[in-house]
């Protein structure tokens, strides 16, 4: 039998299974029908869409990756409507989805028995789909329990009147504050239900056994009695259902769900002594034994409102996101039924606040609060009326979580507010380390009725929370920031009525809320955060769009998922465009990395929030790093380092601004040099690019010569124009030149702002080489989609009949630092005759206050005639008699067209030293005769600190004074003496000479040899002097620094590894130099080399521990051979005779 390979037959058999595994999962995967009257209760028979399942049968057999279609129609229920008995997985939800264009409506049937009737329930069930079916009447909307990865979508949610089951009516028989009797009804019988009085509109608050509190006197009008109840009150006693935690809610330890495009709306209860139920909460409002954690839930895109006590909390869990939706307060009592209880009372709308979030920090923050519109908070709320409270827009009691991109408008107090305890709640850390940008506060403090109108005296509403943005408490709210918002038209800014005060945009309660919170860069009139007696500026006019914020019964703002009315996006002239600032900076520089380190990450979020199941649609943030466009993507974040990783390489500098360029739905919202304050960036069309003029005309000039500059200018009639590059093309191209610049690189803007102006220029001229007429463009690269490279016509003519003209090389002179009593070395300027004649210069002459410092020299052009394209040159040298800037003028007689000619000269005495340096900037430098710590026996005699910039690793620097003194020595200062000369003790310098009054030498940047941390920079003084008795090693100053001695010096790489020039191992490697290296050529040429090239290494390994580290492992073996030459050749010998012993036995078992 032939044996099988055993190896190939696994492989066929993990194939096998492979697959099984990986089709399984939709072998059974069906669709399903079911409907409001189906009746089928075979599961087989509900495939066939003639026989439907009644929707009871779905819930019973529905299996992963199953889809269950509802018929159009009316389902009634009294319990639970979709409650699947499975759960979907992965890639395989089960799927309840309304059929086709068909509606289909669950409703929850009246029922004075207290039926509590839910649309959708899902305790302990993942990847549920529900889509396209509405939800009347309903009890509760939507309960997710310990249940992830559900998603819940086009569905409309209602609910059903608090008082519409009537289970008993009748008259009360008597007076009373407390009691209802009646002593026709039992009403002992009654307890757990909801008692109301019609005639006076009032209700107990939670139900109880026949008894209602009593309303307090502050509140009632002209309609009301001292009494609950009086002879003759009608009555209704009515079905109860549990309003806690929430209508729509994710409990229960419940993550990555996704909820949107959805409807939901008028849940709860009120009248003036209770305000019950919340629409949708993410998590209780009370802390939870377990600190249950809902989080990763995504919410967007839908439509919410008409709560009880509030509309919508996030109370539990991290990284949640709620984005994009419309959440407010409205009325929705019947009017018929209440006489428009809401509706005609001065307040208006029904309701409390509108977002309430609260809860421990350790269990819940890190929300993500984008692009939502958060409106209409109520004055109204039960017991809550006149504690400041009411009418709120976003309550913030959690912290860590992100605001932004949000308009909170028309809401009766507060547009947001952070807390730092709530009754009966523990807040550990809550309303604290926030970040609120970019948002807008509009309107905000007024009392608006359904129908729009504004009664802004109402004693009901407390002036201090008429306005913007509020602290709730003058102490323990901390590290949030408030930046880039815009605030107009808060009511108390400019209006007080319960209080003698005026209240800013944003209030601070005290100082402590100034000193621990950081408010900065906000589209406020006064930077001013404190009440004050006198009214508040209140902002300019930031020309929204369509501000209109009243929503009249029936108008449609709300369509499509998009809201409609007010459209508070920025007109193109407001003042509020370019205005905002950056958002962080970069703590260090970066060159093609990945790794962003800021000061602070918390404005950011990487695209792991919310839902894995909503990714598609949720974009981790893009920021521009520097300038505005070196954009790149977040790849993700470490809040704790605040460390930033990219997605891809980018460079940046140390302290780089920092901008968010595009937010998680991927709209960019930075547009322009800055952002704009508020929610709306305005987006300029594409750039279109205007050059002025198109066509330039030079005229004629002699060959070799040059016209004037003629200057152009650019702007753009679109957008944001970035140009590239502006050079001449074209076959004449060599005869036009481009020069000062200043488009090139460079953004022009539709409207000034920050860095960038609405036009840049740049300059041409015409340079013809040979006679004859000549064109070519000037061809300007840039953004412009339609026009990406623009040319400018441009001509001229060489003429050979042309006169005389000069060029000058330079056109200016400087000389730098140069000693008092001695001359400079001469700059030569060449004049050339650019014309078509020759050229007869007549004189050179010196003129202004010093030109007796300045002499010409060397001058062959005087007296002379050059011919057509031919130079001459002369000297100009400096010879200062005091320190100080020097200034004179060389004129040039001649008979050229553009005679006279002048070259402008300067140059600054120093009655001291000159510092120069070939390859880098010396911007400035200070000589003195003195320095503190002196090492013991030396005298200082000039110190000369100075400060080099551009510095590319290493700098060259040459000093030279008036004097030195008898067997100099000079130290480097840095973090202590360091002598550089005669002896090396630095591995940061080198090349050390002494040349006359002169001293030459190296420095690495960052080395030992310079304490200026910044990279490019290099600072210390160098000071010169001497040394008692015979201290110094080496007496000829002509001999470099790097020379052989006991200090140490030229062992770089080893005196950085052991950390001192004393180390025993350094003695080692020294005493082998001298010995054996520098006593032949070959060994010489290595030492000169070591010494050229191991500095920079040197300085590298000092400043890390761990290279230390590894370089003394690399350098133990070689010291050891050094100092054992013969242990060492003894081991070479042995090795290979052991290698050769191993291999024989090898051989010699694989034999046997």
């Amino acid at each position: 039998m032939k044996k099988i390979n055993t190896r190939k037959g696994k492989a066929i058999l993990l194939s096998i299974i492979l697959l099984v595994l990986l089709f399984v999962p939709y072998s059974y995967a069906g669709t399903y029908y079911v409907a409001a009257s189906g009746g089928g209760t075979s599961w087989a028979d509900c495939t066939n869409i003639s026989t439907p399942c009644t929707l009871a049968t779905a819930n019973t057999n529905a299996a992963a990756g199953d889809t269950v279609y509802l018929r159009g129609g009316t389902y009634e229920i009294k319990t639970n409507a979709i409650i699947p008995s499975n759960s979907g997985s992965a890639g395989n939800p089960i799927t309840f989805s309304g059929y086709g264009s068909e509606t289909v409506t669950i409703h929850g049937a009246s029922d004075i028995t207290g039926v509590s009737s839910r649309g959708i329930y899902l305790n302990g069930r993942n990847y549920i789909k529900v889509t396209k079916i509405n939800f009347s009447n309903m009890s509760a909307g939507l309960h997710i329990n310990n249940a992830n990865h559900n998603e819940i979508s086009y569905c409309s949610f209602s609910f059903r009147d608090p008082w519409a089951d009537v289970f008993l009516s009748g008259t009360a028989k008597s007076e009373s504050t407390t009691e209802l009797y009646d002593n026709v009804n039992n009403l002992s019988s009654y307890s757990y239900r909801r008692i109301y009085n019609v005639t006076d509109k009032s209700s107990d608050g939670a139900g109880g056994v026949a008894t209602l509190t009593t309303i307090p006197t502050t509140l009632v009008g002209a309609a009301w009695t001292d009494k609950h109840w009086d002879v003759g009150d009608s009555y209704q006693i009515t079905s109860t259902y549990s309003y806690d935690p929430a209508a729509i809610d994710i409990g229960g330890n419940s993550t990555h769900n996704w909820i949107h495009h959805c409807t939901m709306h008028g849940y709860g209860a009120l009248s003036y002594t209770g305000d019950l139920g919340v629409l949708f909460s993410i998590g209780t409002t009370t802390n939870q034994p377990a600190h249950e954690l809902n989080s990763n839930n995504t919410v967007e895109y839908n439509h919410i409102y008409a709560g009880g006590h509030h509309v919508f909390a996030v109370n539990s869990g991290y990284y949640n996101v709620v984005r994009k939706n419309y959440i407010h307060h409205e009325g929705w009592f019947s009017d018929s039924k209440y006489d428009g209880f809401c509706a005609s009372q001065d307040n208006g709308v029904c309701g409390y606040r509108v977002i309430y979030s609260c809860g421990s920090a350790d269990y819940v923050g890190y929300t993500l609060y984008e692009g939502n519109a958060i409106a209409y908070g109520a004055q109204y709320g039960g017991p809550h009326p006149i504690s400041g409270g009411s009418g709120a827009g976003l309550v913030l009691s959690n912290s860590n979580n992100i605001v932004r991109y949000n308009s909170m408008f028309g809401n009766a107090m507060y547009g947001l507010a952070f807390y730092s305890s709530l009754v009966g709640i523990t807040e550990v850390g809550a309303g604290n380390d926030n970040r609120v940008y970019n948002n807008i506060f509009l309107s905000n403090g007024y009392n608006w009725s359904s129908y729009g109108v504004v009664h802004e005296d109402d004693t009901y509403l407390v002036d201090a929370w008429r306005t913007g943005i509020t602290f709730g408490n003058p102490s323990g709210i901390a590290g949030n920031v408030i930046k880039n918002n815009l605030f107009h038209d808060s009511w108390t800014v400019t209006h007080k009525y319960t209080q003698s005060v005026y209240y800013p945009d944003i209030y601070a309660w005290s100082d402590t809320n100034l000193s621990n919170n950081i408010i900065s860069n906000n589209y406020t009139k006064d930077n001013t955060y404190l009440k004050g007696f006198s009214p508040f500026a209140d902002t300019n006019d930031p020309l929204f769009v369509a501000p209109d914020i009243t929503t009249p019964l029936g108008e449609t703002v709300w369509s499509n998922y998009t809201l409609l009315k007010p459209d508070l996006s920025l007109s193109v002239t407001s003042p509020a465009i370019n205005q905002g600032t950056y958002l962080t900076s970069a703590n260090g520089a970066g060159s093609s990395s990945i790794t962003l380190v800021v000061a602070d990450a918390s404005y950011f979020q990487d695209g792991t929030w919310g839902s894995d199941l909503a990714m598609a649609t949720l974009e981790a943030d893009q920021i521009a790093i520097g300038t505005v466009g070196n954009v790149v993507r977040i790849s993700s974040i470490n809040y704790t380092t605040n460390t930033i990783t990219l997605a891809s390489p980018m460079n940046w500098n140390d302290g780089a601004s920092i901008w968010l360029y595009k937010k998680s739905d991927g709209m960019q919202v930075l547009d322009g040099p800055a952002p704009d304050f508020g929610a709306h960036e305005y987006i300029f069309p594409p750039p279109v690019i205007v050059v002025t003029p198109v066509v330039q005309e030079f005229g004629s000039i002699s060959p070799e010569s040059k016209t004037p500059p003629e200057v152009f200018t650019v702007t753009t009639t679109g957008g944001y124009l970035e140009v590239d590059t502006i050079t001449p093309t074209g076959t004449d191209s060599s005869q036009f030149i481009v020069l000062n610049d200043a488009c090139s690189g460079q953004i022009v803007g539709p409207i000034t702002g920050g860095n960038i102006a609405t036009n840049c220029t740049f300059e041409a001229q015409f340079a013809p080489l040979t006679e004859g007429e000549k064109e070519a463009n000037i061809s300007i690269t840039s953004n412009d989609p339609v026009t990406p490279v623009s040319n400018i016509a441009v001509s001229g003519t060489g003429d050979l009949t042309q006169p005389a003209y000069i060029s000058l090389s330079p056109a200016s002179i400087s000389f730098l630092n140069v000693a008092e009593n001695r001359t400079s070395t001469a700059q030569t300027v060449t004049i050339t005759n650019i014309g078509g004649e020759a050229l007869d210069i007549s004189d050179i002459s010196l003129s202004g206050t010093d030109s007796g410092l300045f002499k010409k020299v060397n001058d062959v052009c005087t007296g002379k005639s050059i011919g057509k394209g031919v130079s001459c040159t002369f000297g100009i040298t400096f010879s200062p008699k005091s320190g100080g800037a020097k200034t004179a003028t060389v004129t040039i007689a001649s008979n050229a067209g553009n005679s006279p000619n002048t070259v402008a000269l300067s140059g600054n005495g120093t009655s001291t030293t000159i510092v120069t340096s070939n390859n880098s900037t010396i911007p400035d430098y200070t000589v003195t005769n003195s320095i503190a710590g002196a090492p013991s026996g030396y005298t200082a005699q000039k110190v000369v600190s100075f400060n080099a910039t551009d510095v590319v690793n290493t700098a060259n620097f040459s000093i030279t004074y008036p004097s030195l003194p008898p067997n100099p020595v000079f130290y480097k200062v840095n973090n202590g003496w360091k002598e550089i000369h005669p002896v090396n003790q630095t591995t940061g310098i080198t090349g050390v000479t002494v040349d006359g009054l002169t001293i030459s030498f190296t420095v690495a940047d960052n080395s030992d040899g310079d304490s200026n941390p910044t990279v490019g920079a290099i600072t210390d003084p160098v000071v010169v002097g001497t040394k008692a008795a015979n201290n110094t090693r080496n007496p000829n100053p002509n001999t470099t620094g790097d020379i052989k001695s006991d200090s140490g010096g030229g062992c770089f790489i080893a005196t950085a590894a052991y950390g001192s020039s004393l180390d025993p191992h350094i003695k080692v490697l020294r005493k082998f130099r001298d010995r054996y290296l520098l006593t032949n050529s070959l060994g010489r040429v290595f030492v000169s080399g070591y010494y050229r090239y191991s500095p920079p290494v040197a300085a590298f390994i000092e400043k890390h521990e761990t290279v230390k580290t590894a370089a003394r492992w690399t350098l133990a073996p070689v010291v050891y051979c050094v100092e054992y030459p013969l242990v060492f050749a003894a081991i070479v010998l042995i090795m290979p005779a052991g290698f050769v012993l191993v291999h024989r036995r090898r051989k010699a078992g694989e034999s046997l």
